[in-house]
């Protein structure tokens, strides 16, 4: 679970929940969204479904499970840095030392089940595989594992193996989206609530 000391740690660089923002995978957040609270113009409010609260309350069973079931010990590190570019960070929900792998922790409603794959795929949900893939490239794990329990009782694990190719996109995206934050120069608006966000007061001459 994510403390409020690491969500202010967000604001000063890009995390793994951040990947699929930039990418327009996500279905709560633009990059333009994103950028204003990268750079304070709006509040980074967080309200807490009731699917995020039970996941929460799950995640530790879940990650027993995942232990118990593979025999190997999982640890809760605290938050990482890229070696080379200090605004690309990740506070993974576990490290298996063993293994040298990362671990994500997922709990996902039942409507979801059709996108994910056959246990041990890595037939993932997008928006989860460019978050793994980040939290390797900046950990320099040897691969990234998945646990998600599904409806409250389908429990399946999945993994994901390097692509370096992968990776050094998702890296050159958090750099350009970066830059943006930076220099302060907005990404491209997408949809209309980021177009009332750019232009909050209607000018009858334009």
């Amino acid at each position: 679970m994510i403390t409020e000391q690491q969500r202010k740690e967000r604001l000063l660089g890009i995390g793994g929940s951040d990947i699929g923002i930039i990418l327009g995978l996500s279905n709560y957040k633009t990059p333009y969204q994103l950028y204003l609270e990268k750079i304070g113009e709006i509040d980074s409010v967080y309200e807490e479904t009731p699917l995020q609260y039970w996941g929460h309350q799950l995640e530790p069973v879940i990650r027993n499970e995942f232990a118990k079931r593979n025999n190997v010990s999982v640890e809760i590190p605290e938050s990482f840095v890229h070696p080379f570019y200090d605004f690309l960070r990740g506070n993974l929900d576990g490290f298996i030392p063993s293994l040298n792998a990362v671990l994500e922790v997922k709990c996902s409603n039942q409507f979801m089940a059709h996108e994910w794959g056959d246990i041990g795929s890595d037939v993932i949900p997008m928006q989860y595989l460019v978050q793994v893939a980040h939290y390797c490239a900046i950990t320099n794990a040897d691969c990234a594992y998945i646990a998600v329990l599904i409806g409250g009782w389908d429990y399946r694990e999945f993994k994901y193996t390097r692509d370096m190719q992968l990776e050094e996109t998702l890296i050159e995206a958090a750099k350009t989206f970066w830059n943006c934050v930076q220099t302060q120069t907005p990404p491209e608006p997408t949809t209309q609530v980021d177009l009332r966000l750019m232009f909050p007061k209607h000018d009858p001459e334009k």
